[in-house]
């Protein structure tokens, strides 16, 4: 059985443990799982410690222990500058896969943005993790933007003062 709960400052440890999952894709070569996990650890570890009224920090158990957490906060969309929901971080961990926690902490966050009257709920996806795209999808998301980066050659003689 899973339950959802908020997150409380002593689930440090194991959101610790499941920041290691976001970088659990074939990661571009241009990046390392080691930086994708530590990029949301900061922001993570603040939330954890006290999560603000305009955010959600959900975590997912099972008997076994922390099965996952769903991380939400306010924006503004960029076009209408509406309030929306954007998912910062949903991290599942390995043992937990294909349980539905996932889907339940999705739907946690969607309830949550309709309760405030959000419109819109957003998240960002890196394009080579088609397991969490499988999963967005099926859910009804599409996307919207794409991002392209292109790695440059930095010679000294091309560097900027």
């Amino acid at each position: 059985m899973i339950t959802l709960r908020p997150a409380r400052p002593d689930d440090e440890p194991g959101v610790v443990r499941l920041a290691a999952e976001l970088a659990d894709f074939p990661v571009p070569a241009w990046r390392t799982p080691g930086e994708i996990a530590r990029a949301d650890l900061p922001i993570l570890q603040a939330a954890v410690r006290q999560t603000p009224d305009d955010q959600l920090f959900l975590v997912a158990e099972r008997d076994e222990g922390m099965a996952g957490c769903i991380y939400v906060v306010t924006q503004r969309d960029y076009f209408t500058a509406e309030a929306l929901a954007y998912i910062e971080v949903l991290a599942v961990a390995p043992e937990a896969r294909g349980m539905g926690v996932a889907r339940k902490l999705m739907d946690a966050a969607e309830s949550w943005a309709t309760g405030r009257g959000y419109r819109r709920i957003r998240l960002a996806v890196w394009s080579q993790n088609e397991r969490a795209r499988g999963l967005y999808e099926h859910l009804g998301y599409q996307a919207e933007t794409m991002y392209y980066l292109k790695e440059l050659d930095a010679h000294p003689h091309h560097r900027q003062p």
